[in-house]
């Protein structure tokens, strides 16, 4: 998953907010170069709204991990997280 936000951000434009549900469930939000924007900020919204603090990363990649997380609860993180991204 992080070689492929890797890969994505590599083209301009691009926010990425990927994630693997499980236990635990993995979390990845990056952004390329040239689009604004703290991605720990953005991590910490998907994190808190999935019950989890684990995580962190640098202003265009960030990853964490939450607990046991079902592919709902994943879903509706990372729309929430797309809603602050687009606020932003």
């Amino acid at each position: 998953m992080r070689a492929l936000a890797s890969k994505a951000i590599e083209t301009p434009g691009l926010v990425v907010l990927l994630g693997v549900p499980g236990a635990p469930a993995h979390v990845i939000v990056a952004r390329s170069g040239d689009v604004p924007g703290d991605m720990p900020t953005v991590l910490r919204t998907v994190l808190a709204a999935l019950g989890s603090e684990k995580g962190g990363g640098r202003p265009d990649f960030a990853q964490g991990t939450a607990p046991e997380t079902t592919v709902e609860a994943l879903e509706a993180a990372l729309l929430v997280a797309e809603s602050a991204v687009l606020q932003a």
